[in-house]
C-alpha cells in the first residue's frame, strides 16, 4: 500500500559501501527486510536510524565470514568479508559520513547485529561445525561493538534446512546459539516461502519479526 511506498525520512540505508540513501529511494535492490524494519522502527522513535547492509549472496561462514576467533581455535585463512564488516563497523567512528551525515557531528552507536546468512552452510562439510563458527563470529563482533551488544539471528528457511545435507545442522545451530547467546533472539522463516528465494512477501514479513525480535531486545 501507500505506506510502503514512501518511508519516512528518518530511515537510511547503506548497502555494503554506498553513501547512505533513504530507504525511499531503493536501498533494497528493490528491497530486502530492510524496508518494513525500517517502518517499524520509525513508528517508534523519530531518531534518525541508519541500517548497514554488508550483504553478498553465495557465501559460507567457514570462509568467507571465517572469524579471527575461528581461526585462532582451528586454523584456517580469516575471511574476507569478515574483514570487510569490521571496517564497516569502525567506519562509524573513522568515516562517519558513510553511516550516517548526522554522525559527523552527533553521537553515533551500534545498537544490534542482525545475521542473515547459512543457506551454502548446508551444502558443505563444514556446515557440521557452523554452531562453533557462529559462536565464534558473534563473539568477535561484540568484541568489536560492545560485550552485550543486542543479536538477531534469522533462522535458514525450509528449502535451506531440507535440500542440503548439512541443512538441518545448520537450521539447528542457528536456534541453539540465539538461545545460548545472552542478548539474543532467533528469528525462524521455515513458514514462509519453500523455494530457492524468499519471495516478496516473505521478505517484508521477515522484517516485521526481526522489527518484533529489536523490541523484545529493548533496542526499538
Amino acid at each position: 500500500g501507500t505506506q510502503l511506498q514512501s518511508p519516512l525520512n528518518n530511515v537510511y540505508c547503506t548497502f555494503n559501501t554506498l553513501t547512505p540513501i533513504t530507504l525511499e529511494f531503493g536501498c533494497g535492490f528493490p528491497f530486502g527486510p530492510e524496508l518494513l524494519l525500517g517502518h517499524e522502527a520509525s513508528k517508534v522513535t523519530d531518531k534518525p536510524i541508519s541500517l548497514i547492509k554488508v550483504a553478498y549472496g553465495g557465501t559460507t561462514l567457514s570462509e568467507d565470514w571465517r572469524s579471527t576467533s575461528a581461526v585462532e581455535a582451528n586454523g584456517g585463512v580469516q575471511g574476507p568479508l569478515f574483514n570487510e564488516l569490521m571496517t564497516r563497523i569502525d567506519s562509524i567512528s573513522n568515516e562517519p559520513a558513510t553511516v550516517m551525515n548526522e554522525c559527523v557531528t552527533q553521537h553515533c552507536e551500534w545498537n544490534a547485529f542482525i545475521w542473515f546468512q547459512g543457506e551454502n552452510d548446508t551444502f558443505i562439510d563444514e556446515g557440521a561445525d557452523y554452531e562453533q563458527n557462529l559462536r565464534h563470529f558473534l563473539n568477535d563482533v561484540r568484541a568489536q561493538t560492545s560485550p552485550d551488544l543486542p543479536i538477531v539471528i534469522i533462522q535458514v528457511g525450509e528449502w535451506a534446512r531440507t535440500a542440503g545435507e548439512q541443512g538441518q545442522s545448520v537450521f539447528d545451530a542457528q536456534a541453539a546459539v540465539a538461545n545460548a547467546l545472552p542478548n539474543a533472539v532467533l528469528v525462524t522463516t521455515n513458514d514462509l516461502s519453500a523455494y530457492y528465494h524468499y519471495d516478496p512477501a516473505a521478505q517484508l514479513i521477515i522484517g516485521y519479526r526481526v522489527a518484533e525480535a529489536l523490541e523484545r531486545l529493548g533496542v526499538l
